[in-house]
């Protein structure tokens, strides 16, 4: 099959929510700042004085020793800049948006992580007509646990129960488990009265929700983990009674375990019913394949299907969308980042040439999201 040329967009982001605490080193206030130098153990704390607009541009030339590094910039607890990626080494420019709670006197702290750099200058520029997106956290308010620590915590979202309002999964790795929430239509949710661990402490990851045997209900698979690789675990799969998950795993045929992350579901064969890809982290022996696919029978179950190339792939997080607009979804794994063209058929093509290489070479990638953009017909002015 021919490669189409792309015609919508992807953007990716490269962040790590890691933030190291150490020592810290001390610089001088103003609007241009110069020589700072940030080390993981050894962040820069400095006073700043916020006047005329409390969005600001700040422009940063840093110079990156190491590969590839990470920039924090916090005022006191709150979060300005959430690891800003240095996607090389070398002196590079990179600009952030920042706004700021209040005008006045206040101390802001430089956060560095995976290399030391030194920003050689920091300018701080004025953007009052930009609206930079302001959210608060009204988790508990909502009905949400509120827990200090989530690992691999992105939610499944969908409208479970059918009721016109979407409910949710939210995954987590840690002491406080993978939880159902259920949508009250009032702006709260109600926790399910069965939390998705067995056991305390389970090696849970990731969820997906997908109408497999086309009866209506959105049934579920959740990843497990498998003890770096050495012990691989058998994902639990579970069919949706009336709102209530019921495990089947063994009966609808998933029976090959690795090192779970998360899961897709998607029609690989273009017969009309949903197929599932498995997506799991490399394991510490290499083992191969690392991405598992079964095949849906037609018949309540699924049948293991080796996939050439795409099988093999060294990432862990995927986006599943149709790129080339050929009503095939397409497969974009990243960390490192990779594409691969469906062909209706269960094979998979890669197409990563397609991506520029600057784009293609990016490290740290953690998430990917594709849009459509209409671009004008007449210039902005």
């Amino acid at each position: 099959m021919p490669n189409k040329p792309f015609i919508h967009y992807l953007c990716v982001s490269t962040f790590i929510v890691l933030l190291p605490f150490g020592l810290t080193a001390c610089v001088p206030t103003g609007d241009s700042l110069t020589d700072i130098s940030v080390a993981p153990s050894a962040p820069a704390i400095f006073n700043y004085a916020v006047n005329g607009s409390k969005t600001k541009k700040l422009t940063f030339e840093i110079d990156n020793p190491g590969a590839s590094a990470n920039l924090t910039l916090l005022q006191g607890e709150q979060v300005l800049i959430d690891n800003l990626n240095i996607p090389r080494s070398g002196t590079q420019t990179l600009n952030a948006l920042v706004h700021f709670q209040a005008l006045g006197e206040t101390r802001l702290q430089l956060r560095t992580i995976n290399s030391p750099v030194t920003i050689k200058s920091l300018e701080i520029e004025d953007v009052p007509h930009v609206a930079v997106p302001q959210f608060k956290d009204i988790s508990v308010r909502a009905g949400l646990d509120k827990v200090n620590s989530l690992k691999y915590g992105g939610p499944s979202v969908a409208d479970i129960d059918q009721d016109g309002d979407y409910d949710f999964i939210l995954n987590n790795h840690n002491a406080e488990t993978s939880k159902i929430y259920w949508n009250n239509g009032d702006g709260t949710v109600t926790k399910h009265k069965d939390d998705l661990s067995r056991w305390f402490m389970q090696d849970l990851h990731g969820t997906a929700l997908g109408d497999y045997d086309n009866d209506g209900d959105l049934d579920m698979l959740l990843s497990r983990g498998g003890g770096n690789g050495t012990n691989p675990s058998v994902s639990y799969f579970y069919r949706n009674n009336d709102s209530n998950f019921v495990r089947y795993t063994g009966d609808v045929g998933i029976d090959r375990g690795g090192r779970g992350r998360g899961a897709r579901y998607i029609d690989m064969d273009l017969d009309g019913d949903l197929d599932l890809l498995l997506v799991n982290e490399t394991g510490l022996a290499n083992q191969t394949p690392q991405h598992l696919f079964y095949e849906n029978n037609g018949q309540g179950g699924f049948t293991y299907k080796s996939v050439a190339g795409i099988q093999d792939v060294r990432s862990s997080r995927t986006l599943v969308t149709d790129l080339n607009g050929d009503n095939i979804e397409d497969i974009v794994m990243y960390g490192p980042l990779s594409i691969w063209q469906g062909n209706g058929d269960f094979t998979y093509t890669n197409i990563s040439d397609s991506i520029p290489d600057a784009i293609r070479e990016l490290s740290s990638v953690m998430a990917v999201s594709y849009t459509h953009l209409t671009l004008p017909t007449t210039p902005y002015v």
